[in-house]
């Protein structure tokens, strides 16, 4: 509730369960999750009824990282889930999400 403060900077787990962020309009994520909902819970935690305020969302992301390889396949997953609650045809595309994984990690391992 400190106005003087300008950036919350936390995890997903802990800036996504259990604390209230409506005063918060910067946050920044220092960690991935495998799961997007997981990503749009934290997110959602500052956009709570009673903020005021735009919200952004940072993450801090390492070139050459397994997170720069997660945050790709997050973006994937989240097409994924909207292509399914759309009803359409998904077992394509989480076969090349798949293949995409499994060569990042050998790229990553021949390195």
């Amino acid at each position: 509730n400190d106005d003087n403060i300008k950036l919350l900077v936390c995890g997903i787990k802990a800036g996504g369960i259990g604390i209230n962020l409506q005063k918060a309009n910067n946050v920044c994520f220092v960690e991935l999750d495998w799961t997007p909902a997981l990503h749009e819970q934290a997110e959602s935690r500052a956009n709570r009824i009673g903020q005021e305020n735009i919200v952004t969302s940072y993450y801090l992301l390492a070139q050459d990282t397994i997170d720069e390889t997660i945050s790709v396949l997050l973006d994937e997953k989240s097409e994924i889930i909207d292509m399914a609650t759309d009803g359409k045809d998904i077992e394509t595309q989480e076969n090349k999400i798949m293949e995409k994984l499994i060569n990042s990690i050998k790229e990553r391992n021949n390195k």
